[in-house]
């Protein structure tokens, strides 16, 4: 079977499968006519036409009820705009704009959420198309594989599956409105949400209770079996319009070997199940859903991870087993394809690769670091002087980059100024440690909990009793306090402006 006749084949099936999803809907809609019916005759002739005009006013609420929950959703993880000084973030933004030319779409906007976790959704809203990924994954995943997800993900746009996942992820939320709705709560609920209440007394109440509450759950639990059925199809389909946007199935399949092993990792789901189809791959990592079992094709919001990587490698002609063993285990090695050039006292040199590029440029105050991926977006300057003072020893602070994130840095006491929010990035971003820094760390734990066995004292200011410093940007005294106790080391924050200031090296000791 080629690429176009696969991609075919798998949109009649999500045809069909929505077509039966949107019957199913009218059938449930019709059946709770009827039984409302039974229990109140209608006293005019033409029921069906109500029937008919009513069926609306559920989809309707439905689709406004989506939109509203995945904005609260967006705002609840957090999710914030592209930082543009940020290089893994404007890396990002590069390739979506290269992969919305190539789908013939205007570029969808980009958030970031801060979460370890590696994984991506995305969503339409009436401002248009909205692309969420976790830090996890724009900031250590590389190039390519970043691409084959951002396709994936605008694949499911250029597809029109977000507004079908919208409305799927919350259909079972419209049926326990409607039971809200009639006013059949649940025991923990009562009190604090009422609903219509319907005149029925007597056993005639609870004999119609029954019925719909009953009918009720049976349809809700049919609606998301279909749901994910849907769901499933809508994946597959999004894999082959990412292969078509990309043409480098290898990539996709190594994004979801990379996601896959970090989701195992995690102990904590990254978000409600109810949520889950929209991702990547589901957060939450069952291992039944990884099966070819009944209870895996009914239950699982995605197809199994080995099944969407085997048909990638299959179209890319590629043995499973050489995938894993080679590929994967040499992933590191594959070379970056974001390459920069650096301009110090000799002149232009490069392309490097990103780290080696920023090791360069910050081994040699004032030299120039340019990306020809930015475009338009002028050059970076490194080591450029700033009117900001070192709140440790005073010395003019000069601009600098940190695991690609922007700081102000202190050529006399080599301390560093950096916001909270790009701070809670470096941890996030994997990197390699070198092995003095963790012996640094183990001293410093060490020398915490001796402290402590002798004195007694595990209070920041009995542990460093120096004066507060005043912060860089606005002049207030900074607070103090440790970053934990199983690291203690000591930060200082401005809680007005939300900057941290490191002593030397001690965002190393925190990576």
């Amino acid at each position: 079977m080629t690429f176009w006749n696969f991609q075919r084949a798998n949109r009649r099936r999500c045809l069909a499968a929505l077509s039966l999803l949107f019957g199913f809907f009218f059938l449930v809609w019709w059946g709770l006519f009827e039984i409302v019916r039974l229990f109140f005759p209608f006293p005019f002739s033409l029921p069906y036409l109500f029937f008919v005009v009513g069926a609306f006013f559920p989809i309707l609420f439905l689709l406004r009820r989506s939109e509203g929950a995945i904005r609260e959703f967006i705002d609840a993880i957090g999710a914030l705009p592209l930082d543009k000084e940020d290089l893994r973030h404007r890396r990002v933004e590069n390739i979506v704009r290269e992969i919305s030319l190539s789908a013939g779409v205007t570029p969808p906007q980009v958030y970031i959420f801060p979460s370890p976790l590696k994984n991506a959704f995305s969503i339409k809203t009436e401002e248009g198309g909205t692309l969420v990924l976790s830090e996890g994954l724009a900031g250590n995943l590389r190039r390519d594989e970043i691409q084959g997800v951002v396709a994936h993900e605008i694949g499911h746009l250029v597809e029109g599956d977000t507004e079908y996942k919208t409305f799927l992820a919350t259909l079972s939320a419209g049926f326990l409105s409607t039971r809200r709705l009639l006013g059949f709560s649940s025991s923990s609920q009562e009190g604090t949400e009422k609903g219509i209440g319907l005149p029925l007394q007597g056993g005639r109440f609870g004999l119609f209770a029954i019925t719909v509450v009953l009918y009720l759950l049976v349809a809700s639990l049919v609606a998301r079996l279909l749901s994910l059925l849907v769901s499933r199809q809508r994946e597959y389909l999004a894999d082959l319009k990412a292969l078509e946007l990309t043409r480098n199935p290898e990539a996709l399949a190594r994004a979801l070997c990379v996601v896959g092993r970090d989701r195992l990792r995690a102990l904590v789901p990254l978000t409600h199940p109810s949520f889950a189809m929209l991702f990547f791959v589901n957060p939450a990592w069952r291992v039944w859903e990884e099966g070819s079992g009944l209870l895996a094709e009914l239950f699982s919001t995605h197809p199994p991870l080995s099944e969407r990587i085997r048909r990638l490698l299959g179209i890319a002609g590629v043995p499973v087993g050489l995938f894993y063993t080679q590929t994967m285990r040499h992933r590191a090695e594959i070379p970056q394809e974001d390459e920069l050039y650096t301009k110090g006292r000799e002149g232009w040199a490069g392309p490097f690769p990103l780290s080696q590029a920023m090791a360069q440029a910050l081994g040699e105050p004032g030299s120039t670091l340019f990306s020809p991926e930015a475009g338009e977006i002028a050059p970076l300057s490194l080591g450029e002087a700033t009117p900001h003072g070192c709140p440790r020893c005073g010395v003019s602070l000069t601009r600098a980059y940190f695991e690609d994130v922007p700081l102000l840095l202190c050529s006399g006491c080599g301390g560093a100024v950096m916001e909270g929010v790009r701070f809670k990035r470096t941890l996030i971003r994997e990197s390699p440690v070198a092995e003095s820094v963790r012996k640094t760390a183990g001293e410093v734990k060490e020398g915490f909990l001796k402290r402590k066995k002798e004195t007694g004292k595990t209070r920041v200011g009995e542990f460093d009793p120096s004066p507060l410093l005043s912060c860089p940007l606005c002049g207030k005294p900074m607070g103090r306090f440790f970053y934990s106790y199983n690291l203690p080391v000591v930060l200082d924050c401005c809680g007005s402006c939300g900057i941290y200031f490191f002593d030397r090296n001690e965002w190393l000791l925190l990576q």
